[in-house]
């Protein structure tokens, strides 16, 4: 079950090869999961959550979460 804070990787890195994070919580409303990507850090990026390298084994550069590209899911998809 999926659950607010979990990261995963879309299953074709062709699309999109960015490190996703839930932001909802499934439990509340597994129609409607919110996710976003982590994406490289840069100072025209929003800088509300800023993930530095040694935060999670996948992000190797300064990075943040990109809000504006956020997703709208169901636990289904």
């Amino acid at each position: 079950m999926a659950k607010l804070g979990d990261t995963f990787l879309l299953t074709d890195p062709q699309v999109n090869n960015h490190l996703f994070i839930i932001i909802s919580n499934p439990a509340q409303d597994p129609n409607r999961i919110v996710m976003a990507n982590f994406t490289s850090w840069r100072a025209d990026k929003d800088q509300s959550c800023l993930v530095e390298v040694d935060e999670h084994p996948f992000v190797t550069v300064q990075s943040c979460v990109d809000y504006r590209r956020d997703k709208l899911i169901t636990l289904a998809n």
